[in-house]
């Protein structure tokens, strides 16, 4: 699995430990162009001819077993997770190198038939492969709207922008202006003081990104603080560890902050920042000995709606 998503996919795969016990195998991070989108979907993998079960009634259904005990358990565990949750089903006797399988919903109702407690259905027509992407993509844009906190901008915020200057040396002078900001314009209530530097201008302007990202992101700057100031949770949506001398371990990872943001002069957008978070731990104590959160990206996952 972690090979066809990272490889057909170009995201992120990243497995569950054996003793987890919520029903999730994996988790797979969402990308475009080489950008984490903020879309996660959590997936349960069951392999073999053992969990398949057909039925006379349902030809276009594949039966999957999983047991009434464990379906009633694990459910409502489904439910709660804040991205799309989704069950492959691979058969590993159709090819040894590339065995075939199908996938299903576990959020939605139509994977679950109450006259039948102990199977959870799949489309015949739901084969996984690199077309399954979309459907992914489909399923993680409710659950992103749902959980994200609003955050109001006010024109102020974009005054850099104007029609009298290029908008990347408008842009650039914004950048400027986040990176000498006081300290207490910069710190997140969970994160701490985010540094904005050069990682940051040097990254959505960098030669292999799109022109239209990176003006995207241009026009973005002025939400850049108040998400930072106004959201509280984030997601970890990358991890790499690595042992340092003395008992020490330096984590490094990427972690999410997700707005729905009100505009002044636009309607309003689903918008993630990406920060770059460092810390070294003592290894025998887990105690942390340093910490250090850069600012890495904003984006916008895609065109808002005008509200009713």
């Amino acid at each position: 699995m972690r090979q066809f998503v990272e490889e057909y996919w170009e995201c992120r795969f990243q497995e569950m430990a054996a003793s987890n016990d919520d029903g999730i195998d994996g988790i797979i991070f969402l990308s475009k162009n080489g950008e984490i989108t903020g879309e996660v979907v959590y997936v349960q993998i069951k392999t073999g001819k053992s969990y398949l079960r057909t039925s006379v009634k349902r030809p276009d259904k594949l039966q999957i077993l999983l047991g009434p005990d464990y379906i009633k358990t694990h459910r409502p565990r489904w439910d709660k997770y804040p991205g799309a949750v989704v069950l492959i089903w691979i058969d590993p006797t159709t090819d040894k190198l590339s065995p075939h399988s199908w996938w299903t919903d576990l959020k939605s109702g139509n994977s679950y038939d109450a006259r039948a407690a102990s199977y959870v259905l799949i489309d015949n027509k739901n084969r996984f492969g690199e077309h399954s992407k979309g459907y992914f993509k489909e399923l993680c844009t409710p659950h992103i709207d749902l959980k994200m906190t609003f955050v109001e901008t006010c024109s102020a915020d974009f005054s850099y922008l104007n029609l009298e200057e290029k908008t990347k040396l408008s842009a650039h002078r914004k950048f400027r202006e986040m990176a000498a900001s006081s300290a207490f314009d910069r710190t997140n209530d969970s994160l701490g003081e985010i540094t904005v530097s050069r990682v940051f201008w040097k990254h959505i302007t960098r030669a292999d990104r799109r022109k239209q990202r990176i003006l995207q992101s241009f026009q973005l700057l002025g939400a850049v603080l108040p998400i930072i100031k106004g959201i509280k949770s984030y997601e970890n949506i990358g991890r790499r560890k690595s042992s340092l001398a003395n008992n020490q371990i330096e984590v490094m990872n990427y972690v999410a902050l997700r707005a729905m943001v009100g505009f002044k002069h636009r309607y309003q957008a689903s918008v993630t920042v990406v920060l770059k978070r460092k810390r070294v731990f003592d290894q025998r104590t887990a105690a942390v000995l340093s910490s250090k959160t850069w600012l890495y990206t904003i984006y916008e996952n895609r065109r808002g709606k005008r509200s009713d």
